[in-house]
């Protein structure tokens, strides 16, 4: 089986990692951990980056997150192969793209979205993703927040 794992550079990717690493996976199962450098987003944690140096230095973080997690996931899981990658543009595109590329059977993506009820909807790069990947698509929530009505 072919894992796609879709990584941000929040708080919340551990909980991600850490969900997947609590499960059991055959022999011979394939990891690519992606994460986006998404320069046209709106975020709260960075403003748009447009120096040369600080692209390079954002582009370094980004691959550091991948490696972290690359060790993690190969530190529990070690009968499966893990490799990484960084693609920039616009986050549900380039995931769904790196899914077809790879050919990958899931994409396990987390959501942490800021919305009226967290447990239950998902945040736009994961929602936008399950409605265009081509495989299946796994939504977990990174986030501890409890629904109350």
């Amino acid at each position: 089986m072919k894992v796609l794992v879709a990584i941000d550079d929040s708080e919340y990717a551990k909980k991600l990692v850490d969900d997947i690493i609590e499960r059991q996976w055959t022999a011979g199962t394939e990891f690519n951990v992606l994460t986006v450098d998404d320069m046209t987003r709106k975020s709260e944690r960075a403003k748009p980056v447009s120096s040369a140096p600080m692209k390079l230095c954002v582009s370094e973080h980004l691959k550091s997150l991948c490696r972290q997690a690359c060790q993690r996931l190969g530190k529990h899981i070690p009968n499966a192969s893990i490799s990484y990658e960084v693609r920039q543009g616009d986050a549900k595109t380039q995931i769904v793209k790196a899914a077809q590329d790879w050919k990958a059977d899931k994409i396990i993506i987390g959501s942490h979205s800021r919305d009226i009820c967290p447990r239950t909807v998902p945040s736009s790069v994961s929602q936008g993703v399950g409605l265009l990947a081509e495989c299946e698509v796994e939504v977990i929530n990174t986030r501890d927040d409890a629904c109350v009505f």
